[in-house]
């Protein structure tokens, strides 16, 4: 088949949807496949790989709105001269029969963020959206893909695909389900020396449970409320560290943080390269996030045999059974199962066998399987 893939950036190192993509090309060229990507900027040399860049002028770039209709008009033209089986968009797209929205339906997105904002501000920002030409333009090119009878759309969850039908009212067989992938051979539990030596590698108390975030956008993921139930729970325990890794705007936090005197719970890592190295440190995971279409990195904890604390909002819970594998709370501020979560994972009994259920959950969750999947909805829609 001859493939296209548009993507606004195509540099892994930005995150999980880039990385995502290139492996995947890999294994489509492996495959006898030709792919070629439409993208604005790219660091990506793998040979057969073809990499079409987009020049945006300087003018078209003074706006957010402006460049995103610079980029697809000049998709769409390339995109008809190039005759492709397959044309797939994950975010920003145009001319595409195939959709993968990792980042979720961004109306189902909108509705998950006013709910971390005072309504005064929730209604002043809907107002201030409503004649925005960036979130006009967003809007559009979102109600164009998903009111396109020829494109095939695939969820990464079933709460995507519930999402999918809510807001666009499309049909079960207009969408297929294909989970995200996770590199299970990577990703690895460890033994209880390893994790050890794996804290003391990061500057933390080996004999103090940690549990561990990674995140860049602190307010979505739930940082606000980690912080609140820690507050809770530092009069029941004292032997534990938040690990918070990610190059989150951190400074609102350590302020809240030090205001409340939990200056002792928490320790700041930054960027991460390896995050195999976090999990290996980590005695459990929380991700109380308000949105997350399918959190890669819950996945990876699991993987590594990390038991994990998430919420409704997460389509990666959806392999979570709660007491059996990790737990799931409502939303990120139900502090109450939140705290009582926490507390259960201070069992090192119930943490181990917690983490061997998580990991067993998400083996069958490979790189391979979702490859093979998507490869074969291309062949079936062709």
């Amino acid at each position: 088949m001859k493939i296209a893939f548009v993507i606004e950036h195509f540099k892994p190192q930005y995150g999980g949807q880039q990385v995502y993509m290139r492996d995947f090309a890999r294994f489509l060229i492996e495959r006898g496949h030709e792919v070629t990507f439409f993208t604005q900027d790219s660091n990506v040399q793998d040979e057969g790989m073809k990499i079409k860049l987009i020049t945006i002028s300087s003018l078209a770039k003074l706006m957010r709105w402006t460049q995103w209709n610079s980029f697809l008009k000049q998709v769409k033209n390339l995109v008809k001269e190039g005759d492709f089986d397959i044309v797939m968009g994950t975010g920003v797209s145009a001319g595409i029969n195939v959709y993968q929205p990792h980042g979720g339906v961004t109306k189902a997105s909108h509705q998950q963020n006013r709910l971390l904002t005072h309504p005064v501000h929730c209604f002043l920002k809907g107002l201030s959206n409503a004649i925005s030409p960036k979130h006009i333009m967003a809007s559009l090119i979102e109600r164009e893909i998903f009111t396109n009878n020829r494109v095939k759309y695939i969820a990464i969850s079933e709460m995507v695909k519930k999402h999918m039908k809510k807001f666009y009212n499309l049909e079960d067989d207009q969408i297929e389900l294909v989970y995200n992938g996770v590199d299970v051979d990577r990703f690895q539990p460890c033994a209880a020396q390893e994790r050890e030596k794996a804290k003391k590698e990061l500057g933390l108390d080996s004999q103090k449970i940690i549990f561990s975030l990674v995140a860049h956008n602190f307010k979505l993921k739930g940082l606000r409320e980690i912080i609140a139930v820690v507050d809770r729970l530092k009069e029941k325990q004292e032997d534990f560290i938040v690990l918070v890794a990610g190059k989150g705007k951190k400074k609102v936090y350590e302020t809240m943080i030090k205001s409340r005197g939990l200056g002792a719970y928490f320790s700041f890592l930054g960027a991460v390269e390896n995050p195999e190295l976090v999990y290996r440190a980590s005695d459990a995971y929380l991700q109380p996030t308000w949105y997350d279409p399918c959190s890669l990195v819950v996945l990876e904890a699991m993987a590594a045999g990390v038991p994990v604390i998430s919420t409704e909002f997460n389509g990666a819970s959806e392999m979570i059974r709660n007491g059996e594998n990790g737990y799931v709370i409502p939303r990120p501020d139900s502090l109450g199962q939140f705290e009582e979560a926490m507390l259960q994972l201070f069992d090192s009994k119930n943490r181990k066998q917690l983490g061997e259920q998580a990991r067993l959950s998400v083996e069958s969750l490979t790189h391979e399987k979702n490859f093979l999947h998507m490869e074969r909805v291309f062949k079936e829609f062709v």
